[in-house]
């Protein structure tokens, strides 16, 4: 894409009437204070924003809540700090480097792209960093990975993986989790209340693999040595995945049944099983697991306040992808809202399955970002799953109300 198409400004810098002389600008806090006149030219809201030299080579791509600040500081200062990653650095966060460049003298072109809200901030500079410093991008990200479970039960030797990347949103992904511990506790209670192997590099060997000591205590059907034929243990995946899913009631009342029936026939232990099953299962029930489910139904309608209190922006969360809509008043809310439920229910205008790694990696980072909000205790907006969108009208007065409400920190989640 031309490096023109992703920002909706730019301007030369140097100014050509740069002065060095500063001005009085009045202010109403401390009765006055020395602003250049060239901070005053700069964009006076939120962006991401890029730097670039004579050539026209990338020096910095870099995001504000307040352009015109950031930018003052990083030009007008006499030297300003590059982070680099260097030797040392913790989880991908870069120490501050040694290196201390003027950029005043070499800054030539100032582009920029606004955004009004935390939640388009980060959306934008995904955007713009995975075209401009594709290397680079994902250590520069103010945000980290979310975890994905993938199964598919009708692999050669199926089982399920725990991973920060898409491998098949279309049918056989489940998420998003905010930890990989959260997701490997996932699994281990899948695997032990439907009795699935736990050494899948002995399954791998099946038929010739040698049953484990899952298999002596009664807790593996042991498909790896052949005891139990690998189609059959396919159907106990394919159960575990629907549960795993959300597709719960009609396992849960069975697993009841059998606890009770065998209570009836004196058969405590045989009861006790089942108890313990249904004791494991409860664990799933947790703040952790709040928002999983299928990646197909990552459905999610994002609203974001725009300068102030007086308009709003939707974001449309479809099959985990990110579009943007456009700004609305809140005068125009009763009618945008219908709009909106409209199109969280339309059709994609990317190729929303599309499995290339390309498509799989952007789609995962897209994931990233809401479930970053999501699982925050205190996130900027509203987040509403599409299976909790109320009618039009409904959620027109929701959004008024809160936005009315000057002590609400702006967020409403729903799972």
């Amino acid at each position: 894409m031309p490096r023109d198409d992703l920002f909706d400004e730019q301007m030369t810098y140097p100014f050509p009437t740069d002065r060095p002389e500063v001005v009085a600008v009045e202010s109403s806090s401390t009765g006055g204070k020395d602003v250049r006149d060239s901070e005053r030219r700069f964009p006076g809201c939120g962006g991401v924003y890029l730097l670039t030299d004579e050539a026209d080579r990338v020096i910095l791509l870099s995001s504000a809540a307040d352009m015109r600040r950031a930018l003052g500081h990083r030009l007008l200062e006499a030297t300003a700090e590059l982070a680099e990653p260097t030797e040392g650095s913790d989880s991908g966060h870069p120490r501050r480097s040694r290196l201390r460049l003027n950029l005043h003298e070499i800054v030539r072109r100032i582009r920029w792209k606004r955004a009004d809200s935390p939640f388009e901030l980060n959306y934008e500079y995904l955007r713009i960093a995975r075209e401009l410093i594709p290397k680079e991008y994902l250590a520069n990200l103010a945000f980290g990975p979310a975890w994905f479970i993938h199964a598919d039960p009708a692999s050669a030797i199926p089982r399920f993986s725990v991973g920060t990347w898409l491998i098949d949103p279309c049918s056989h992904d489940l998420g998003p989790f905010p930890t990989q511990a959260a997701a490997n506790r996932f699994v281990q209670v899948l695997q032990d209340i439907f009795d699935l192997c736990r050494y899948e590099y002995i399954l791998e060997k099946t038929p010739h693999g040698q049953a484990c000591a899952y298999f002596e205590m009664g807790k593996c059907p042991a498909p790896c040595d052949g005891s139990l034929p690998m189609a059959l243990y396919r159907e106990m995946v394919r159960a575990a995945w629907a549960f795993a899913s959300g597709q719960r009631a009609e396992q849960l009342s069975d697993w009841q049944a059998r606890m009770a029936s065998a209570a009836t026939r004196q058969e405590y232990e045989y009861a006790g099983h089942f108890k313990q099953i249904l004791l494991r299962a409860r664990e799933m029930v947790q703040e952790s697991y709040r928002y999983v489910r299928p990646v197909k139904d990552f459905n999610y309608l994002v609203v974001q306040r725009v300068g102030g209190r007086r308009r709003v922006k939707p974001f449309f969360i479809r099959k985990g992808w990110i579009t943007p809509g456009e700004a609305v008043a809140l005068k125009d809310l009763d009618r945008a809202t219908a709009e909106w439920s409209a199109a969280i229910a339309g059709p994609l205008a990317v190729a929303a399955d599309a499995v290339d790694e390309s498509s799989l990696r952007l789609r995962s980072e897209h994931i990233w970002l809401v479930s970053h909000y999501l699982f925050k205790r205190e996130s900027p907006g509203w987040f509403i799953h599409q299976s909790d969108l109320t009618a039009p009208e409904s959620l027109a007065a929701e959004i008024r109300a809160r936005l009315r409400n000057e002590h609400d920190p702006g967020s409403y989640k729903t799972d």
